[in-house]
């Protein structure tokens, strides 16, 4: 998919404001109808309505990587355990590997940060943060 550039992404939230102001709340209260709507009507020119990768479900260590799953062989995706040790975090977990595809969990107490140390980027994020240090404009993902 290509990179949104600071322009482009300042127009399409342009475009989404607009649509907001102009078909909500009085035609429709759906986000996504307005934009269709405003896009079909009133749009200088073609927007996509949906960008691909925004429904991804989102890991904390997409652009690294990450261990297979032992079921299925998908990519784990690593999120953050927000209960401190106790009661409900007899084992002190402070983050879970999960397959997003059958579900499968593997718990750790290593911290987020740790994994990061730990684990290898993937060779087009690395020349995407050397070609975006700020890492603001990226398309949204």
């Amino acid at each position: 998919m290509k990179r949104m550039t600071k322009q482009e992404f300042h127009d399409r939230h342009q475009a989404i404001v607009r649509a907001k102001k102009i078909y909500m709340p009085h035609f429709t209260k759906n986000l996504t109808l307005a934009f269709k709507m405003y896009q079909k009507v009133l749009a200088e020119h073609d927007r996509a309505i949906f960008i691909d990768k925004m429904s991804k479900r989102r890991s904390l260590v997409d652009g690294y990587i990450r261990p297979r799953c032992p079921q299925c062989d998908t990519d784990l995706m690593l999120f953050l355990i927000n209960i401190s040790k106790g009661r409900r975090n007899r084992h002190g977990y402070k983050t879970v590997w999960q397959c997003p595809v059958c579900d499968h969990e593997e718990y750790s107490t290593k911290t987020v940060d740790d994994w990061l140390q730990e684990l290898k980027m993937e060779e087009s994020t690395r020349k995407e943060n050397e070609a975006y240090p700020w890492g603001c404009w990226k398309t949204i993902q």
